[in-house]
């Protein structure tokens, strides 16, 4: 269950971009008080190869960092400018 997604511009809004590992890109926007949870359920609601639930991590290049979908909110873990790119990572 994805929360809805914020108009275009609203505040507190986050787009966030994700790299899929055979290079294909996902983009939705998520309110900045979103869960974690809610990016990893975007990937598996769009039936990306590979990206069952559980079978990858989300992962932030510069810094690099794995997100934690048991986590708090996008901005409480480190989510916070207008645009964002995030790697899919299968776990190994």
């Amino acid at each position: 269950a994805l929360p809805p997604e914020p108009a275009a511009g609203a505040p507190a809004s986050i787009s966030v971009a994700v790299r899929l590992p055979d290079g294909a890109r996902l983009t939705r926007r998520f309110a900045a008080s979103d869960p974690v949870a809610s990016l990893y359920d975007f990937v598996v609601s769009a039936r990306a190869p590979g990206a069952a639930r559980g079978s990858f991590t989300l992962v932030s290049s510069f810094p690099r960092r794995a997100l934690d979908p048991a986590a708090g909110s996008l901005a409480g873990a480190g989510l916070t400018h207008p645009s964002e790119a995030l790697l899919v990572e299968p776990k190994k």
